[in-house]
This record gives C-alpha cells, sequence and structure tokens, in this order.
C-alpha cells in the first residue's frame, strides 16, 4: 500500500519539479531574447542617427562650398551639432551594451563623419561621405551578423544619404 502512495507522490513531485524547471528555462530564454532586441535596436538607432549627421555634416558643408552666410549657414552648422550630438549619446548606449567591437565601429564611423568637415572641395566631401557611409555600413553589418531582422536592418539603413 505505501509504494501505491508513494510512487504517484514521487512522480507528482518530479512533474512539479520539471513544470518549474520549463517555466524557468522559458523566463530566461524571453528575457535574453528582450535583451538581444534591445541592444539590436540600440545599434539601429545609432546607425540612423549617424546616418542623420552625415547627411547634417555634408550639408553644412555645402553651404561653406556656396558661401551661404548668416542664418542659413548658421542653421546647417547648429543642426550638424544637434545630430553629432545625438550620435554621440547613442554611441554610448551602445558602449553600456558591451559590445567592444560595434562601439569601436560606432566611433569609427562618428570620427569619419565628422571628418568631413575638414574637406575643402565638393569632390572631396563626395569622396569621403563615401567612406564615412561605408564606416556605418560596417557596423551595421556587424549587428546584421547578430542575428538582426532585415526589418531592423533596413529601419537603420532607410535613413542613408547616398
Amino acid at each position: 500500500m505505501t509504494a501505491n502512495v508513494v510512487v504517484p507522490l514521487l512522480v507528482g513531485v518530479l512533474a512539479l519539479l520539471s513544470v518549474v524547471w520549463a517555466a524557468r528555462a522559458q523566463a530566461r530564454a524571453a528575457e535574453q531574447h528582450q535583451m538581444r532586441q534591445a541592444r539590436i535596436d540600440a545599434y539601429a538607432d545609432c546607425a540612423r542617427r549617424l546616418y542623420l549627421f552625415r547627411g547634417a555634416t555634408i550639408n553644412r558643408c555645402k553651404s561653406r562650398f556656396a558661401g551661404d552666410t548668416g542664418a542659413t549657414r548658421n542653421d546647417a552648422r547648429q543642426h550638424a551639432y544637434e545630430t553629432g550630438a545625438e550620435a554621440l549619446a547613442a554611441i554610448a548606449r551602445i558602449q553600456i551594451s558591451g559590445d567592444r567591437a560595434v562601439h569601436q565601429l560606432a566611433r569609427d564611423a562618428y570620427k569619419a563623419v565628422q571628418s568631413l568637415n575638414r574637406e575643402e572641395t565638393g569632390d572631396a566631401l563626395e569622396e569621403n561621405a563615401k567612406a564615412a557611409a561605408d564606416r556605418i555600413e560596417a557596423m551595421v553589418g556587424r549587428f546584421s551578423d547578430m542575428g538582426a531582422s532585415k526589418t531592423t536592418s533596413d529601419r537603420a539603413l532607410e535613413h542613408s544619404f547616398r
């Protein structure tokens, strides 16, 4: 009689433990997925902000080449500063994520965009703007390798100023 009680009791306890273990494993997997998606979203946002910074910097340089003065040139300069600050903030969020490789690629892309301000001709600007876009795309490629969905990558690339 004791075996008739003990065996079902043990089976019940084992079933309960397996349910608890499965629930914890599922919760852990969901949490890891959310963290991974948050990182990918931060990378996509950074890429978008770098593209916006690139476009604003190109417009700033074109304004300078055109000889614009006063409010027009000041507006272009201010917009480049604002988008640059937003890009730096997005790069800081990537640094927090702990992925040093993506962080370094983002910093390199920022520096490449920033260097556009030193260009003296439209041809040099165009050539180096392409190089800056390539740096941003290298970062996008790195986080795409992490398994980012096409829609995430596409959102980052849709603001390319080519």
